[in-house]
């Protein structure tokens, strides 16, 4: 074997772990706060239909006295995974939700699912079985919490826009707020004009289809839906991925505000803080 055909051989080898080493399966992620580790947050499975999925749950700020709200977590492709491993708890978008909720002590409930590898190739996106499973969660979270109907939330990032794009195509009156960070599509053809209610919240960076980004929020104004653009300066699609930079203060603040909170649930924390007193 001559030294051109070694040398043709290696290179050929090096393509091939390339190519192999960069499947999701493989990935290697940062995990800056560390919650693979963290006691708050635990790890489960459910079944809907005979289609299973595994996810990650934390109730943060449970003792605060005030109503909660509930937030699902849809990751990118790039932490799909294979069953019960857990990817999706390195989504930046999981990460900076998390460090804001304790730093500003806001009381929710945090649902992150784990996305499989398989993927519907022809349009890019998760497979509309395991979203009606995610939902029905949801919905069983919701129940068990009692969650006031006005802070149901949802963030999808990359695919997980298309996800979240989706759930809003066949719920189009159940979530209160929505946002997109990333997205890889914006496809509202399918929402119902007449039951529409959520409020959507975009972030995307201007080297990114900002333009067609730009045309389907145009288009959803006309439809009288409320839309907030957040636009991100020289910044293209993986760099607005990071965490943080694609996760503003701003958007949180604008998910967590409570604008629709009753007067009978603000009696209601107000007799519960005053029964405490008397028994104490």
């Amino acid at each position: 074997m001559n030294k051109i055909t070694k040398i043709l051989i290696l290179f050929i080898f090096l393509i091939f772990i390339c190519i192999c080493g960069t499947k999701a399966d493989d990935y290697i992620y940062d995990d800056p706060l560390n919650l693979i580790n963290d006691a708050k947050i635990s790890q489960h499975y459910y079944t809907y239909k005979g289609t299973k999925i595994y996810y990650s749950e934390t109730y943060e700020n449970q003792d605060k006295e005030a109503p909660s709200s509930i937030i699902l977590v849809l990751h990118g492709g790039i932490q799909r995974s294979n069953e019960h491993i857990m990817k999706h708890i390195t989504n930046p978008a999981l990460q900076s939700l998390v460090s804001y909720v304790r730093a500003n002590k806001v009381k929710v409930l945090i649902i992150a699912p784990q996305y499989p590898l398989a993927v519907d190739k022809k349009h890019y996106r998760y497979p509309q079985k395991y979203n009606n499973v995610i939902m029905q969660l949801y919905k069983d979270k919701i129940k068990q919490y009692n969650i006031p109907k006005d802070r149901f939330f949802v963030i999808g990032t990359c695919v997980g826009g298309i996800a979240l794009n989706n759930l809003l195509n066949t719920y189009s009156d159940f979530f209160s707020k929505a946002a997109f960070v990333a997205s890889k599509t914006i496809d509202y053809s399918k929402f119902d004009k007449k039951k529409f209610k959520t409020k959507l919240y975009f972030v995307q960076g201007d080297r990114d289809s900002l333009k067609t980004r730009i045309a389907a929020i145009n288009a959803l104004k006309k439809m009288s839906v409320k839309t907030n653009l957040e636009v991100l300066k020289d910044t293209n699609h993986a760099r607005t991925l990071e965490m943080d930079v694609g996760y503003p203060d701003k958007m949180w603040k604008w998910l967590f505000k409570y604008e629709y909170t009753s007067y009978l649930e603000i009696l209601k924390i107000y007799c519960l803080k005053l029964i405490k007193k008397i028994r104490h």
